[in-house]
């Protein structure tokens, strides 16, 4: 129910009290009052006078409360936790418990999705996913039995090795003024389960935030399938430096799943009390996979280990109750526990800090409990510390505070320790406050969690200039900035040569071009501030460009002014091998920045590699990866924001705001994707400049791994059952996690690519292209894995009843050209046929379940026929060379990316018409389906985001706070005064 039915309900008697009106909304039996109940929502003595508890058993009470504790001045407080924050002590409000909010409103096992209420518990989900034969991640040190809570506050889980990423799509958050926010494709509709926004990706900031921006009723969590074979070896190690060895190299060969180790006494504690007969450290390692993969991954895992010197646990029992135990929760154990990510290398020094401060406690060394993670292939740890049998719980602050000044990362620190990190980050507790103000103006939601309303804000720029019009674009105002410029780069990097100018002006898709007045390339972070804060105080307009693969218009200065041209920042500034991951500037192209770091190795001699996406080695990775691009082997590698770790960004103020670990400067770079504190990167992904400039970025590396193996097949049949028998393939082999790259492609894709090879036309190759060409890439360690897995696919293929293509059935020529190079190491310049036909390749892509991909495809096929496809009886629809192709969907296929590619020549009037209405007409299909664009380009913002209401608001509110002249890149984003 949204805000204006919630306000009909009010009664227009006489004025209520505070809980006579909570209890009018949530019935008497549901508003608690006792000083005893409210006592076991904290932990130790707490003020709760001014409290009172409630128990919504709707998203309407949770919005009816809201509001009501806005109009009398109250707080809402909820449980992330077990317990609230001492900030909640003493507060004025009502602490919400969403105990009754407890359905499972749908489980999708087609997805792997489930959708469910804050109160659903881990139990209650796991009975209802054991009938399905499904399962969640578990967690380690889950601070509640709340499903969602738990994933919200970014608790990790054992899969995280492999998979670090927050396991949740889309949420429905109840904002400070009672309305619903929908994320994601939910915005639009709830056809679609996608996590990412229509513009930028402003909601991930609920995640890690404690709902200070939002109270989170509702989300979509990820599952997995149970496995033919689920099984688990232990290892012996004497110490601590063993162990981490363990964990930093043996995941990077990607064999095995979970990877764990822990001392003595946190195994006796996951045991019951048993374990005295274990070594002083045990290594557990999971598998979850076929059996013939499982059986493989054993004897490899055997053999690796023993040349660190680790045995094997001779014990059964215990051997099976790990297999049982990596699907079980583990909850926190003590009040005296904590748990953070560190570099492997920080690890030893970071246990001699604790093991001291449980000394000066007082309490044994054999009390500590210690748990590490293996995450995201080694890159990092994620410790946990359990001082069994002590109430330590007032230590745990001071233990905390040193932590983190020694390179502990907390990704979100409880209260005393985040006023140390925040302080530590120039910019971000300012940044953040700002955001609380347009979200919650009040300071209503769980007040003074990370922020208190009384702090300085963002530094809000002041334009200069007061002349006529929205911009300070007249003569003498710009030959004074010109001039300020080159006293910042260089007169040889500044001009308004018109013939210069030029270039900037179009790109090669339908978007109507337009010229800067004056293009500026700066060489580092310092010339860009002074760049935009000149253009502040003269009140021009600002776009940013990386190294000018410009697309769909998102480089297009459509107001004229300064087109800041980055490629001058080019470096490499490092790539570390210890954490996997290379630090560049937004200059750096991707085929070079492949070339740089596959001179560096790792374990067994694996060599580095970033993840690309499927477009030209010229293109700027840092760009591709802020403005939201797919990577192609994202069904493996997960999706560009997750593979971002920290980035630098440029305010519309000109001050800095880093983000991520490295933020916080004893840290380093761990390869997380997320704070410290509430996720705030969001709103700068697909945002296209309009909250800054990036100019530098920290991407994760993974190993590549040396075997491989090209597989390809395809459906002959007639759609729609053919699209449908495709998308069933690529379910299976997804969600048996086999494949690095998995493609659909379409008949004008084949046929396009075999005309640039072969010779002659693409319609000469129509009579041997399928409907639906599948192309895949699997990868191992050795010969004897791809076998496997590559054997396994095999099997699915048969399930379905196609066949794999022979590749000795075709010209040597092309049989060259089909290499894994283009899919991991990006588009070269030789070989590249796909955008040489017509002179101009454009196509637009969003997100899909991949189970819906066959009917937007029959949808597709009546806008081909009416508005791209020739009236000439000869040339069949296959002809017109487009259709869907299914791209990178992500891992497990739990969402899929849909396609539509389209070749036509510009220099032909008539084509050009033709693009324009069949790209529009394209896009609001897309929308009819819940279809999520990648990126909005063409500006076809102004299509989707006025549908998406709240979100429109949201984005509107704080576009207008970080820039209210509407100087960053305007009009990029349709929600501005001045936007016509």
């Amino acid at each position: 129910m949204e805000e204006a039915a919630v306000l009909s309900r009010r009664g227009n008697g006489p004025r209520e009290s505070w809980t006579e009106g909570l209890k009018r909304i949530l019935g008497p039996d549901r508003v608690r009052e006792n000083r005893e109940d409210l006592a076991k929502y904290f932990r130790g003595h707490a003020d709760t006078s001014g409290l009172v508890a409630a128990f919504p058993s709707c998203v309407e009470h949770v919005q009816e409360v809201v509001q009501w504790a806005g109009e009398n001045g109250k707080a809402v407080f909820t449980l992330q936790d077990r317990v609230l924050g001492e900030w909640a002590s003493g507060g004025k409000g009502v602490v919400l418990d969403f105990r009754d909010m407890a359905s499972i409103v749908r489980v999708d096992k087609r997805n792997l999705l489930a959708h469910v209420e804050r109160g659903v518990t881990f139990d209650a989900l796991r009975r209802v996913l054991d009938e399905e034969g499904l399962k969640l991640a578990a967690p380690i040190g889950a601070p509640t039995d709340s499903v969602l809570s738990s994933f919200l506050c970014r608790v990790p889980v054992k899969k995280a090795t492999l998979y670090p990423e927050v396991h949740l799509y889309n949420l429905q958050v109840v904002l400070a003024d009672g309305r619903i926010h929908r994320t994601g494709s939910h915005a639009l509709n709830e056809k679609e389960d996608c996590r990412e926004d229509g513009g930028p990706s402003l909601s991930r900031w609920y995640l890690g935030s404690d709902d200070i921006f939002g109270i989170v009723t509702r989300g979509v969590v990820w599952l997995y399938p149970k496995t033919e074979c689920r099984d688990a070896l232990l290892f012996a190690a004497e110490r601590l430096e063993e162990a981490v060895a363990v964990l930093r190299d043996v995941p990077r060969c990607e064999l095995g799943w979970e990877w764990l180790a822990m001392n003595r006494r946190y195994a006796q504690h996951l045991l019951g009390g048993k374990g005295d007969d274990l070594p002083p450290w045990i290594v557990v390692v999971g598998f979850d996979h076929r059996r013939k993969l499982v059986e493989y991954q054993k004897r490899k895992v055997l053999d690796l280990l023993a040349g660190k010197g680790l045995r094997p646990v001779d014990a059964e029992t215990y051997r099976q109750e790990f297999e049982t135990l990596l699907d079980e929760v583990w909850y926190e154990g003590s009040p005296f526990g904590t748990g953070f990510y560190c570099g492997c290398d920080k690890m030893a020094s970071l246990d001699l800090a604790v093991r001291r401060h449980v000394a000066q406690a007082g309490l044994a060394a054999e009390q500590i409990g210690h748990c590490l993670l293996s995450v995201n292939r080694g890159r990092c740890l994620y410790s946990r510390y359990e001082v069994f049998g002590a109430d330590g719980a007032e230590r745990v602050a001071d233990l905390e505070r040193e932590l983190c000044c020694k390179g502990a990362f907390f990704d979100r620190p409880r209260e005393e320790v985040w006023d140390v990190v925040s302080a530590k980050v120039e910019n971000l507790r300012r940044h953040m406050r700002t955001l609380k103000g347009v979200v919650d103006p009040r300071g209503v939601l769980n007040p003074g969690r990370y922020v208190r309303m009384d702090e300085q804000g963002y530094r809000v720029p002041t334009a200069g200039y007061g002349g006529p019009g929205d911009t300070g674009i007249v003569e003498e105002n710009l030959a004074e900035v010109e001039e300020k410029l080159r006293a910042v780069v260089g007169p040889e990097w500044v001009s308004s040569n018109r013939a210069d100018l030029a270039a900037y002006g179009r790109d090669f898709t339908i978007f109507s071009g337009e010229r800067p007045n004056i293009v500026v390339l700066p060489a580092s972070t310092e010339e860009v501030q002074a760049i935009i804060r000149i253009a502040y105080d003269h009140r021009i307009p600002v776009v940013p460009l990386s190294t000018g693969f410009n697309h769909g218009g998102l480089t297009i200065p459509r107001k004229g002014g300064i087109l800041v041209d980055l490629k001058r920042m080019n470096r490499i500034v490092r790539i570390d091998e210890e954490t996997m991951t290379a630090t560049f500037e937004p200059g750096v192209r991707m085929r070079f920045l492949w070339y740089e770091t596959h001179k560096v190795s790792t374990f067994q001699g694996l060599r580095l590699k970033p993840i690309l996406p499927l477009t030209l080695g010229s293109v700027s990775l840092l760009s591709n990866y802020v403005s939201r691009g797919g990577p192609g082997s994202a069904v493996k590698y997960g999706f560009s924001c997750d593979l971002t770790a920290n980035m630098t960004w440029v305010l519309p103020n000109g001050e800095i705001l880093r983000t991520g670990p490295s933020s916080v400067p004893e840290v380093g770079d761990l390869g997380l994707n997320w704070g410290p504190g509430p996720d705030i990167t969001g709103m700068f992904f697909n945002a296209d400049g309009a909250f800054g400039i990036c100019t530098q970025i920290t991407a994760k590396l993974y190993p590549d791994l040396p075997s491989e193996m090209i597989l390809q097949t395809a459906v002959f049949d007639e759609d729609p059952e053919g699209c449908r028998k495709a998308c069933g393939i690529m379910y299976d082999v997804c969600q048996e996690n086999l494949v690095e790259f998995i493609y659909k492609s379409h008949p004008g894709v084949m046929c396009v690519t075999l005309a640039g090879i072969m010779g002659g036309k693409p319609q000469d190759y129509l009579m041997m292209s399928p409907k639906h060409p599948l192309f895949m890439i699997v990868t191992g360690m050795d010969e004897e894995e791809v076998q496997i897995r590559a054997e396994l696919v095999r099997e699915i293929f048969a399930r379905h009843e196609v066949l794999e293509f022979d590749m000795s059935m075709v010209p040597p020529e092309f049989a060259e050209f089909m290499s894994t190079e283009p899919m991991k190491a990006s588009l070269g310049v030789k070989g590249n046929t796909v955008g040489s036909y017509r002179g101009a390749f454009q196509w637009q892509a969003g997100y899909i379940q991949v189970n819906k991909v066959p009917e937007i495809n029959q949808e597709y096929k009546k806008l081909i026929r009416k508005y791209w496809k020739s009236s000439d009886v000869f040339t069949s629809l296959e002809g017109a060379l487009t259709g869907t192709d299914i791209q990178g969907p992500l891992p497990y296929a739990r969402m899929g990316t849909v396609e539509f590619d389209y070749w036509w020549d510009q220099g032909n009037p008539e084509s050009v018409k033709r693009a324009a209405v069949m790209i529009r007409k394209t896009t609001e299909m897309m929308f009819r389906y819940g279809v999520i664009p990648i990126r909005n380009m063409f500006g076809f913002g102004e299509l989707l985001i006025p549908r998406l209401e709240v979100y429109r608001d949201l984005l509107r509110d704080v576009r207008a706070a970080f820039d209210p002249a509407n100087l960053m890149h305007p009009d990029v984003l349709p929600v501005t005064e001045d936007y016509v």
